[in-house]
């Protein structure tokens, strides 16, 4: 008897082992870095893809920030097959489901931004590595990053053919805690237009859309507005003005100087599918500008309108360099009082220090956190330290002492492989982008927009004051190298122009009697460092052409340009680049009346492909003119 049961043990020993335990196929299915209040909405999704439900006790969900290890959630309960759960903080802006909420997660994610080395990490139970995700590249910056349909068991190498990217504003806009839910698609929302492009105070403003449907019937176009982004609570109906245009029913209320109008706009078909645009902003002048102050410059473009603004803001009052720390009680205040540090300052979360002025006036280098000092952002080597560009306010900017130590004389850029990490997120390390491969100091998003209009003033104060300046990797002079002025004219769209800089342009004019023209007129960016790309004037009557959005839009290699004339014509089609240059005509010649395409293969006028990145096409046809841009994807 013994010894027939030592035999069925054996038996059943040996079929174990013959045997494979069931796979839990738990694995990584979402990464958002939403645009707007990310750090305390930022998360993370698993899901099960498995046939099982699996006991997540022990289990453990790790954010990678830098490649660091930044925070990690401790799960548990369980996840049944096709169950998608979501990590995230306690304490959310946005409205979503949270699995496994975690308060410290929005105090901790301040590095974890969707760029080099950001992902995440899924332990089981027996503290093993199961899937591993750190990305090469911007992979999820202001995106939400989802792994495709086809991927059903984890990875311990990443793969970015296996994700797929979009970009949101807030997770309602992304899909948490549902994995793969099919939508039909929705219309497409093309150009959007302020009428007027600057509104003054009081102005009341109506916004006009192009809204495209190939497989559907438009059924609504909605817009919505507040003065907080997070807030769009006022509807507008927007109706058809013609063709693939669509316009508010009632205009959107004149506001005080200096309050920003933020909205979206929602396009319906009757698949029934829905589209939401980006979040869009505008932000009223007048009342601050002194009556007349522009007038010289209204109608230029190009040189003669950067000629125009320097004769305006030119011998401005100078003061001296230990004056700058007394200017900055006014100029860089924060709403709570204490000094508005960008590279230190964390938006719409807690900063890691915060300095008083006076008490922590100076500072030694060593250590972040020990007093804040004078940050020349154009740094003075370049211009040979003199005056008036030593005390330049605007330029000039109260900053902690060892980032701004560890910045130097760097120029600014862009960053994937850091060597040098601030407590806010500022990054210091190779470029990264097209055109120069130096060492350079990337500040953090929402400051970018500030510095590239530092700059623009710069380059325009200085206008033919800079035959002694030494320059640098990023300047010439006074004027910035292509690569650079490509670079900040993104910056400055992606980070457009804020209450906090409208304020600091007040005190800074009160000081040197002069004004930041890139603040208190944001259309002037363009039409001095991109006329070709200037738009016409706003007539209020409808175009006689039609320039529709690129498709597909993103694209890479090949896309295709239609457009549409009320009747023949000599027509001219070109493409761009953001600074402006000319990349390739598409065609030039005469077009009878009706729809014509173009396509463009992504090469410039010498056949060579072009950098991926943003660009404009443009098309003139008689006196009229349409732009719209697209993005050449990797």
């Amino acid at each position: 008897m013994n010894k027939v049961f030592a035999h069925l043990t054996m038996l059943l020993l040996c079929l174990s082992v013959l045997v494979p335990v069931a796979q839990a196929d738990i694995l990584v299915s979402e990464l958002c870095d939403p645009h707007v209040d990310y750090l305390t909405d930022r998360y993370i999704e698993i899901y099960n893809s498995g046939p099982e439900t699996v006991d997540l006790t022990g289990w453990q969900l790790v954010a990678l920030g830098n490649t660091n290890v930044i925070f990690t959630w401790n799960l548990s309960g369980t996840i049944t097959p096709g169950e998608a759960l979501v990590a995230g903080d306690l304490t959310t802006v946005d409205v979503f489901p949270v699995d496994f909420p975690d308060e410290a997660w929005s105090s901790s994610n301040s590095t974890w931004n969707g760029k080099v080395g950001d992902g995440a990490r899924l332990k089981n139970g027996s503290g093993v590595v199961i899937d591993d995700i750190e990305v090469s590249g911007t992979d999820f910056e202001n995106k939400t990053m989802v792994r495709n349909e086809g991927i059903t068991s984890p990875s311990l190498s990443y793969n970015a053919a296996d994700w797929t990217a979009t970009a949101v504003e807030t997770p309602s806009e992304a899909t948490p805690g549902t994995h793969h839910m099919i939508l039909p698609d929705g219309p497409v929302i093309g150009t959007i237009i302020t009428v007027p492009e600057i509104p003054e105070a009081g102005e009341t403003v109506d916004i006009q859309v192009v809204v495209t449907d190939s497989g559907a019937n438009i059924t609504s176009v909605i817009l919505n507005w507040g003065t907080y982004p997070t807030a769009l609570i006022n509807p507008i109906t927007m109706t058809n003005a013609g063709g693939d245009t669509y316009m508010t029913s009632s205009p959107i209320p004149g506001q005080d100087a200096a309050t920003t109008v933020y909205y979206k706009v929602t396009a319906t078909n009757d698949t029934p599918a829905t589209t939401v645009s980006g979040l869009e902003a505008y932000a009223f002048s007048g009342g601050y500008i002194p009556p007349g102050y522009y007038n010289s410059a209204e109608g230029l473009l190009g040189e003669p309108l950067r000629g125009a603004l320097h004769d305006i803001i030119d011998n401005h009052s100078s003061i001296s360099y230990t004056g700058l720390w007394t200017a900055f009680y006014t100029t860089d205040d924060k709403p709570n009082g204490k000094v508005w540090d960008m590279y230190s300052d964390v938006p719409g979360g807690t900063p890691p220090y915060e300095y008083t002025f006076g008490v922590d006036q100076g500072g030694t280098a060593g250590s972040e956190g020990s007093g804040y000092n004078r940050e020349h952002s154009w740094p003075s080597s370049w211009y040979g330290a003199t005056s008036p560009m030593y005390t330049d306010v605007f330029m000039v900017y109260p900053t902690d002492n060892e980032v701004n130590n560890k910045r130097g004389s760097y120029p600014f850029g862009e960053v994937n492989s850091p060597t040098w990490t601030s407590l806010n997120g500022c990054r210091l390390g190779p470029c990264a982008y097209p055109g120069y491969t130096g060492t350079v100091f990337e500040p953090i998003d929402e400051y970018k927009g500030d510095f590239a209009r530092a700059y623009f003033y710069m380059s325009t104060r200085y206008y033919g004051e800079d035959g002694s300046w030494p320059g640098s990797g990023m300047t010439s002079g006074s004027q910035l190298r292509p690569w650079a002025e490509a670079m900040l004219l993104e910056w400055n769209e992606e980070d457009p122009v804020s209450l906090k800089e409208i304020e600091r342009n007040e005190a800074v004019y009160a000081i040197q009697s002069n004004r930041n023209p890139f603040i208190d007129r944001p259309d002037f960016v363009g039409k001095v460092f991109q006329p070709e790309l200037s738009p016409v004037p706003y007539q209020g009557v409808l175009a006689s052409i039609i320039l529709h959005q690129n498709v597909p839009n993103p694209f890479n290699p090949s896309t295709t340009i239609s457009y549409e004339l009320d009747s023949p014509g000599q027509v001219e089609l070109q493409v761009f680049d953001l600074a402006g240059r000319l990349v390739r005509t598409l065609y030039s010649g005469s077009e009878g009346a009706g729809r014509h395409e173009k396509v463009w293969m992504g090469r410039d006028k010498d056949g060579r492909v072009v950098a991926t990145g943003v660009y404009f096409y443009r098309l003139h046809a008689g006196d009229e003119v349409e732009t719209r841009r697209m993005l050449l994807a990797k």
